[in-house]
């Protein structure tokens, strides 16, 4: 295997069970290393490139979260599966932004569905949106990293990224959500949201990774916090 995987558990035993399961799918025990503290993880990510990590979110006396927020903050982005047998730490993970959340026990089934969801973040962070600059016949592809929201004004469509705004060509939302990546869902008549630019979720609207709030309508809000739920499915 090519891919290089960390997990840091305080727990000897769940790093072996870890490095067991893993071997089921081509990883050796040279591409699989475990840590137990902050210390060790900035250890073994300035001397190899991690492509992923599995964390505990309660390490001793240290918190998981905060660590993986340290990560994401320090080094480049790598994703990160959050492993916990608590389930009221649930709302805490999405302030470190993970790939997904296992609760233990452990499973082969649970394992199968972080790595696929690693796989399709990969894949997601190298789609794009193809969209017809207004007043030209031009067509930019964006990356989805980059969006954050889509609105529709005056029947163009407006997409916002961290620093830009870029016009599109006249279009109703219906019309350009036909063909979109799938990370990119409906939250309003006049919005679509970024789930993987999402920092926080509420009744009435979407915090957003650079702090853009995007309003969330009442008919649409249950189809949002599936979709962004099902990302964390276990």
């Amino acid at each position: 295997m090519d891919k290089k995987i960390l997990i840091c558990d305080d727990n000897e035993e769940v790093g072996r069970m870890l490095k067991k399961m893993l071997s089921k799918y081509g990883y050796s025990d040279d591409d699989v290393s475990t840590c137990m503290n902050m210390q060790q993880v900035e250890q073994l990510m300035e001397s190899q490139n991690i492509d992923l990590i599995f964390m505990d979110i309660e390490l001793g006396d240290e918190n998981g979260v905060e660590l993986a927020e340290t990560i994401e903050k320090k080094y480049v982005k790598t994703p990160i599966v959050f492993i916990t047998g608590y389930m009221e730490f649930a709302e805490d993970i999405f302030k470190a932004h993970p790939a997904y959340f296992i609760v233990k026990p452990v499973t082969e089934e649970k394992l199968e569905k972080a790595l696929a969801r690693v796989e399709e973040i990969t894949k997601e962070s190298r789609e794009y949106l193809s969209i017809h600059l207004r007043g030209t016949s031009r067509v930019q592809k964006i990356s989805m990293d980059e969006v954050y929201y889509v609105e529709s004004q005056k029947r163009h469509i407006l997409v916002h990224l961290s620093d830009e705004i870029i016009h599109t060509n006249m279009q109703k939302l219906d019309e350009f959500m036909e063909d979109v990546p799938k990370s990119l869902v409906r939250c309003h008549k006049s919005f679509a949201l970024n789930l993987n630019n999402l920092e926080a979720l509420y009744r009435d609207e979407a915090l957003l990774k650079n702090g853009m709030r995007v309003p969330i309508s009442r008919s649409k809000s249950q189809e949002v916090k599936q979709a962004f739920f099902q990302l964390f499915e276990h």
